[in-house]
């Protein structure tokens, strides 16, 4: 081989194949970086996403118990205008029974006060049996008060507890619409990061399809210069004889 073709050869192996087999074994950096960054906002979203269903479940079971709560407390309103009803007609008979007792001079009831006193000589007076009818209306009164008072407490209490549930409603609902909106603008993050990978992964499928092509066109080139050095090896053929 002549000294001209072996250089020419050696050139074409150092300027062409050597360092474009060092540029295909380069690792893509920016891809494994971006496919990370992509995976820690998936996994934040992921986080969110649970925050807001259990913001959700929350506010759902609030809301229901703030509508069970209504219910009892429409109920114990309604018991409680019942009993102010009874207890208002208690009032009035009582008055009209007072009045009739003094009007008449005797009960209505002395029959039943005196078979419920067992003897004639208890209620012996008019005084007695004026006391115990009074009486006996009056603690009438008392209960139908007593009960009253005691719906009104119940309903206070079913009252507050319901305002609560709707506090609780209102929090939880508040919680997750947070949530949902950090997801939101996560996911918008995602997108954004999605498309940011896809240019990196076409930039990195066009740098390898022209290394590759580079590297095909290096080993024609080198292909050829063997070619060439063979042929300048190779002794011409003796002149013909004359």
């Amino acid at each position: 081989m002549r000294p001209s073709h072996r250089r020419t050869l050696c050139a074409l192996v150092a300027a062409v194949g050597l360092p474009a087999a060092g540029s295909a074994l380069a690792a893509p950096a920016p891809i494994d970086a971006q496919r990370e960054r992509i995976r820690e906002i998936e996994a934040v979203i992921v986080g969110l996403d649970g925050r807001a269903a259990q913001a959700r479940g929350a506010e759902e079971d609030a809301a229901a118990e703030a509508r069970r709560l209504a219910a009892e407390v429409r109920q114990a309103t309604a018991e409680l205008r019942t009993a102010e009803r009874d207890r208002a007609r208690a009032r009035r008979v009582l008055a009209e029974r007072i009045v009739d007792i003094y009007r008449r001079g005797t009960p209505d009831s002395v029959l039943e006060v005196l078979v419920s006193a067992g003897s004639i000589s208890e209620a012996a007076s008019q005084r007695v049996l004026l006391d115990r009818v009074a009486e006996s209306d009056g603690d009438v009164l008392v209960r139908v008060g007593r009960l009253r008072d005691r719906v009104a407490r119940v309903r206070a209490a079913l009252t507050a507890r319901r305002r609560e549930a709707a506090r609780a409603a209102v929090r939880a609902a508040g919680l997750r619409r947070e949530a949902e909106a950090l997801a939101e603008r996560r996911r918008a993050a995602l997108d954004e990061a999605q498309g940011v990978l896809a240019r990196l992964e076409a930039a990195e499928r066009r740098r390898q399809a022209a290394e590759a092509a580079r590297r095909a066109a290096a080993r024609r080139a080198a292909a050829a210069a063997r070619a060439a050095a063979r042929r300048a090896a190779t002794p011409p053929p003796p002149p013909p004889p004359s």
